[in-house]
């Protein structure tokens, strides 16, 4: 028998070579030592296993079981002769949904989602709004402009600042849907503050009767 100690096989053109080199003479690219040899006993078997584990039916651990090795050196082995990390086909389908997702996004984004009431002008995806798709954004602001009364003006109780309330709502106090939910929090904390203030007054009477 031959003795295989000293040699090793290339990374990358499959040929014995001796261990303590580090460029290969004949495709002169550096490789390493952790490579195994390629007239040793378990070659074939390698390379058995790493067809079966391409067909996609067997795991690790079936492959394992069956050359009496560990699953970690099955799949060691493999990344050796394939050249590549071994994944299922479960994570390659993965992949392949990532992709096609990604694709659809980006195709959807330049196609036309609606076309404006108003101007009949043809929107995209990207820039219509999700709860918004009956016209486009130009037209919206005339629209937000026209429900506006110009000529009169008022101070926010909130904020303090001045704006043009709506030509519909002439009792309108606060400005925006921020400085209307702050308004609302501040209410229910004065309203929380009042009713302790009067379960103390309550408590205080009881004591006192």
């Amino acid at each position: 028998m031959e003795d295989y100690r000293n040699k090793k096989e290339c990374q990358y053109c499959h040929k014995e070579i001796l261990k303590r080199i580090k460029k290969c003479p004949f495709c002169r690219k550096f490789c390493y030592p952790q490579m195994f040899k390629v007239n040793s006993p378990n070659i074939k078997r390698n390379r058995e296993m790493a067809k079966i584990l391409e067909t996609g039916e067997f795991t690790l651990q079936q492959v394992g079981e069956k050359y009496n090795i560990s699953r970690e050196r099955v799949r060691q082995l493999y990344r050796v002769i394939a050249k590549k990390p071994y994944t299922t086909l479960l994570a390659k389908r993965r992949r392949i949904q990532r992709r096609i997702k990604i694709i659809e996004e980006e195709t959807r984004k330049n196609t036309v989602s609606f076309y404006c009431r108003d101007c009949n002008k043809p929107v995209l995806f990207s820039e219509s709004h999700p709860f918004q798709q009956i016209i486009c954004k130009d037209c919206y602001k005339i629209y937000k402009k026209e429900l506006r009364d110009w000529k009169t003006t008022k101070t926010c109780k909130q904020c303090g600042k001045q704006f043009h309330p709506y030509a519909n709502n002439t009792q309108q106090f606060l400005c925006s849907n921020a400085c209307y939910t702050q308004y609302g929090r501040g209410k229910k904390q004065r309203i929380a503050t009042i009713s302790s203030v009067f379960r103390i007054n309550n408590r205080i009477i009881q004591s006192y009767a």
